[in-house]
């Protein structure tokens, strides 16, 4: 496990070897194909581990659209096992412990 200190708010978080983030806005990007989003902050409030319901979200998407996910911080392992899954993503920092992230079914 290695560190990395992500350049859209210096956050230093812990990320498996060869993890990589896109934070730069992806030319798939178009508002009007997100289709469902989802708020995470309630889950992980709660104790609940909201990958499965998100990854279940994502099987569901027809390609082209996008799920929204909004979290209080970057949520790597997520991020991670959308992209062994051929989804991509975008993370986009709103605020300090605010943070979208877009995934898009190819």
């Amino acid at each position: 496990m290695h560190y990395l200190t992500v350049k859209i708010g210096g956050e230093k978080i812990s990320i498996t070897e060869g993890s990589s983030f896109i934070t730069d806005k992806p030319s798939w990007f178009n508002p009007s194909f997100v289709k469902r989003e989802i708020d995470i902050r309630s889950m992980l409030n709660a104790g609940e581990q909201p990958v499965n319901k998100v990854i279940t979200e994502l099987n569901s998407l027809k390609p082209g659209e996008i799920f929204k996910v909004i979290s209080p911080f970057i949520p790597a392992p997520l991020i991670e096992k959308a992209s062994s899954l051929n989804i991509d993503h975008w993370l986009k920092k709103e605020e300090d412990e605010l943070f979208f992230v877009y995934f898009r079914k190819k």
